[in-house]
């Protein structure tokens, strides 16, 4: 009949967090590499005061 269980529902729903979170969290590494290498090269300015 196409339903599951309540312990399937609660393990798709824990992988799907576990995915969002792995997924956001590589995205912020990404951001922050490809920002330091954009520095790095000159390519974005950086106000003295921002870099804390």
């Amino acid at each position: 009949d196409g339903r599951i269980s309540y312990a399937e529902f609660i393990s798709m729903m824990k992988t799907g967090t576990d995915w969002r979170m792995a997924s956001r969290h590589y995205s912020r590494e990404r951001f922050k590499s490809l920002s330091i290498n954009l520095m790095k090269d000159g390519s974005l300015k950086v106000d003295d005061d921002f870099k804390g």
